[in-house]
């Protein structure tokens, strides 16, 4: 993605999520008892998928970036307080950024979870292609 320029990274993002949702709808739409159909839906999956891991890896950089910034301001409170109780003192000051690190946290969660989800439904839908074109290779149930 290159150099993040602005807030043209998190633009991107919003562009990824609707592509996610609208490839999810049509994932949806899609049956699983024909073979066109369900090589359609591994297709819209796949896609989303893709677009997660970018969604994903950005939240996570998020993430980082809201601990890195407590970390940084608790150590500078705690080294520019002049007495005292340094560590309380740095406690107080990070108090609001650790809810921000926490929320941040939970959203690359959310969307990890999610993206684990479609990988297992990308494998499932794989075994189901793979059996049915078994099944129309050799033709039985003995399979």
């Amino acid at each position: 993605m290159g150099v993040v320029v602005g807030n043209r990274l998190e633009g991107e993002i919003e562009g990824y999520t609707r592509d996610i949702k609208r490839l999810r709808v049509l994932a949806d739409e899609c049956k699983e008892d024909a073979a066109g159909s369900l090589l359609a839906k591994i297709d819209y999956l796949t896609q989303a998928y893709g677009l997660m891991g970018r969604v994903t890896a950005f939240l996570k950089l998020e993430y980082r970036k809201a601990y890195n910034k407590r970390k940084r301001v608790f150590a500078e409170t705690k080294r520019d307080t002049p007495r005292g109780d340094k560590g309380n003192a740095a406690l107080l000051k990070t108090l609001d950024l650790m809810d921000q690190e926490t929320e941040a946290e939970h959203r690359w969660d959310i969307w990890d979870a999610e993206s684990e989800y479609i990988k297992e439904e990308l494998f499932r839908l794989h075994l189901l292609a793979r059996n049915d074109t078994a099944m129309m290779r050799f033709g039985g149930a003995g399979l």
